[in-house]
Parts: C-alpha cells; sequence; structure tokens
C-alpha cells in the first residue's frame, strides 16, 4: 500500500489551497503595480551637477589610459589594474589644505611656511603666492615635499619687513588638476 503524503498548512499556502494566499497575492500584485508604474523622477539641479561632474572624471580617466607620462605617474601609486578606477577618484575629490605654520628662524629674516596637503590619491605641486596690500605680486614660488605624510614647505626669498601686509595664497594641486586654495594675510 502507497502511502499519501498529509497536506501542511505550509504547503497549501504555497500551492494556493489557503483563502488567504489568494488575498495576499492580490495585494502584492496591487502594490507592485502602484510602485512600477510610478512616473520616473526627472533629474534634478542637484543630480544634472554630479552627473556632469562624473562623466569628466571618466573621461579623464580614459585621458589617462591613453597617456603614457600620466599612467606612469599613476602607477606608482597603484597596480595598472586599478588605474581607470584610481584616476577617476582622484578627478572626483580634490586636495585639502590644513595645518598652516609660519615659523621665523633666529638669526634670518626670511619666513619659512609649512602646510599640511593631502590628497586621496596624491598632491602633486603647492604653490605659494605673496601679493602686497596695493595688489601686486611680491613672490611666487613653489614648495617642497618633505616626510610622507603631506607635509610641504616653502621658505620666501625676500626678508620679513619686505611683505608687510601681504596676502599669501597657497594652492595645492592633485595630479588631475584638481585644487584647494587658502588665503591669509602676514
Amino acid at each position: 500500500m502507497e502511502k499519501i503524503p498529509l497536506k501542511t498548512p505550509s504547503r497549501a499556502l504555497l500551492k494556493g489551497f489557503h483563502p488567504l494566499t489568494g488575498i495576499l497575492r492580490k495585494l502584492c500584485e496591487l502594490v507592485q503595480d502602484w510602485i512600477f508604474n510610478q512616473p520616473r523622477p526627472t533629474p534634478t539641479v542637484t543630480i544634472i551637477p554630479s552627473r556632469l561632474r562624473f562623466k569628466e572624471a571618466v573621461d579623464y580617466a580614459k585621458k589617462v589610459y591613453n597617456d603614457e607620462a600620466l599612467q606612469s605617474a599613476y602607477r606608482k601609486l597603484a597596480p595598472a589594474a586599478h588605474l581607470f578606477r584610481l584616476a577617476i577618484s582622484d578627478a572626483l575629490c580634490g586636495p585639502h589644505i590644513s595645518d598652516l605654520f609660519h615659523l621665523v628662524r633666529k638669526g634670518e629674516d626670511s619666513l619659512t611656511i609649512r602646510i599640511k596637503a593631502t590628497d586621496n590619491v596624491a598632491v602633486a605641486k603647492v604653490l605659494f603666492r605673496f601679493v602686497g596690500a596695493d595688489g601686486h605680486l611680491l613672490e611666487e614660488g613653489m614648495g617642497h615635499g618633505f616626510g610622507d605624510r603631506g607635509w610641504w614647505i616653502y621658505t620666501t626669498r625676500h626678508s620679513i619687513d619686505d611683505l608687510p601686509d601681504s596676502l599669501v595664497t597657497i594652492t595645492a594641486f592633485d595630479i588631475s588638476g584638481n585644487k584647494a586654495i587658502i588665503c591669509k594675510y602676514f
């Protein structure tokens, strides 16, 4: 004699024998229809610039992929398999300047400025500009990186007396060309 399996309530629910199964199924279908038939939102003012910025980052990554000089700059930082992603990340995130210090050494008339400039990939260069109170350029020069934690230093060629009430503008650039700017009066 052959055994006939008993129908458990869970099997009855799965096969549609329970009276609530049909109601729940119909309710799920109505909710899905309501969700999927909603009008799609049009891009807002905040979405469009971020899409354009991402497109520009992808275009920059394609440029890196086709340029051997840029590839060598990124190869120092990541394996070749990750160059495209690293270039997109670098194009999307700019550098950051913090910890501005100015130092005057005893016996020297020059001013030494030390800053910390960091980036998600690498800071390529830091530019220091001194503009006088009347608006003319007093001095300009590139900073020198030292240490491995993002410190940059610049020593003025002029004495401190030649830089009265001057505005120093410090600009940090990353490999992709993004920049961060900080200004301070001395």
